[in-house]
């Protein structure tokens, strides 16, 4: 067992060291950081590992440095800088890899390459032990310019009332550097959901089709409201990708077509009931109110912090529903489903109203209960009549006595006698 013991860690130890022959020493190790290209006056950060896969040698630290006016490498150093470490464990040795990470707070010209008098970056990977020569790996830093960005924009929020006609148009309002930065696809999305789409759209061409044509809505109703995008998909110094857009949210004004009748819903104590407003619109906002039964008063604006009532809506295009929990008698009334008022008690003005009754389960079974009671009650009368009936003839019975005179001759002359019986009593010789 103990040679087990020695044996396997040096096991292990060969097997990591083949595995790690044709591996790099100790340096700055892949993902490289990479040439970036961060948007001006935004955030913007770069990574460096530090690593070898023998374990040879433990890195340190890693430190960034910029190239000066001088051609000499300076550390990056100031609070428009943001410097983070983490460290991994890697294989069965648990060798350490170390993740480096520098981020410009808010990146502008100066921290490009090449427009500033200074240069180009390098991060350096630092060994624990220091006789190991620092390893460097350089990127580069190229800030793009809000100028060279193209731009769209669509018209401000609209709203209409069903039944109009509207055309949307996306109008490229600035073209940015239409040599570095060609216009790889324009498209129209409702909601997220793709629309049109045109690849490689010409702002110069004649026909509007060779761009983006305009949406054109006809008859609108509520389901046409919502926030339609204009994207621009363009190629910033013909590598970097970035979209460009603007939105506009279409609204749509809201109405309420009350049924011909109230609507009433029977539910039983205990049960769950729900309410479904008939207003549509989009953006949708309706307020629930309640007059309970026996109640002069109308509750605006119903609460729903207690969760006896929950109002909600699955979508923006879907309707209200409000529902009652655990019902009482104490809910019978009326409810009503109407367009803001401002948390008002007025129910006369674009309101649906409901009806809700609530029943008792045992409430159909009453009047079989009650014929029954009756019956029982009824056959108890007329056996107690019987009963007392039958008592008292048996009373009178017994209390009529008959009297009974018979004589003898014994020889010695007569002898008679007087017997006292019930009335119907058989006489015994």
């Amino acid at each position: 067992m103990a040679v087990l013991e020695r044996i396997i860690p040096l096991f292990l130890t060969v097997c990591a060291t083949v595995k790690a022959q044709g591996e790099p020493p100790f340096g700055i190790v892949q993902p490289f950081p990479e040439n970036i290209y961060p948007l001006e006056f935004t955030r913007a950060n770069v990574t460096c590992i530090a690593f070898d896969a023998t374990g040879a040698q433990e890195p340190k630290n890693i430190t960034f440095y910029r190239r000066d006016d001088l051609n000499q490498y300076r550390e990056v150093t100031g609070d428009e800088y943001l410097f983070s470490s983490k460290t991994e464990y890697v294989g069965v040795r648990k060798i350490k890899k170390l993740f480096t990470t520098m981020t410009w707070k808010n990146i502008t010209r100066e921290d490009d390459s090449q427009n500033s008098q200074l240069g180009s970056y390098e991060c350096h990977a630092f060994a624990v032990d220091k006789s190991v020569t620092a390893k460097r790996h350089g990127f580069s830093v190229s800030v793009i310019t809000e100028s060279e960005i193209p731009k769209v924009n669509v018209p401000d929020s609209i709203l209409l009332d069903p039944g109009d006609n509207i055309k949307i148009f996306c109008n490229l309002t600035e073209r940015g550097n239409q040599y570095s930065t060609p216009l790889k696809r324009i498209s129209w999305y409702k909601d997220g959901r793709l629309l049109e789409s045109v690849r490689n759209p010409d702002p110069d061409a004649e026909q509007q089709n060779d761009f983006l044509p305009p949406l054109e809505l006809e008859n609108v109703d509520f389901q046409d409201g919502g926030t339609y995008t204009c994207s621009l998909v363009v190629k910033l110094r013909n590598i970097k990708e970035y979209i460009v857009k603007d939105t506009t949210v279409l609204k749509i004004a809201p109405r309420l077509t009350k049924p011909k009748e109230d609507i009433e819903k029977v539910a039983f104590k205990g049960d769950d009931v729900s309410f479904e407003c008939a207003a549509k619109g989009y953006p949708l906002v309706v307020e629930w109110k309640v007059k309970r039964k026996n109640e002069e008063t109308v509750e605006a604006c119903i609460n729903e912090s207690d969760g006896h009532y929950k109002i909600e809506q699955a979508s923006m295009y879907d309707p209200y529903i409000l529902t009652i929990s655990k019902l009482e008698y104490s809910d019978r009334g009326f409810y009503y489903c109407c367009l803001p008022t401002n948390c008002s008690k007025n129910v006369d003005y674009k309101c649906q109203r409901f009806i809700l009754r609530v029943r008792d389960r045992l409430g159909p079974l009453w009047p079989v209960i009650g014929i029954i009671v009756e019956a029982l009650v009824l056959f108890l009368i007329i056996f107690i009549a019987e009963k007392r009936k039958k008592d008292k003839e048996k009373g009178l019975v017994d209390g009529r006595m008959e009297f009974s005179y018979s004589s003898t001759d014994d020889g010695n002359g007569t002898r008679g006698q007087v017997r006292l019986r019930k009335a119907g009593e058989t006489p015994v010789a």
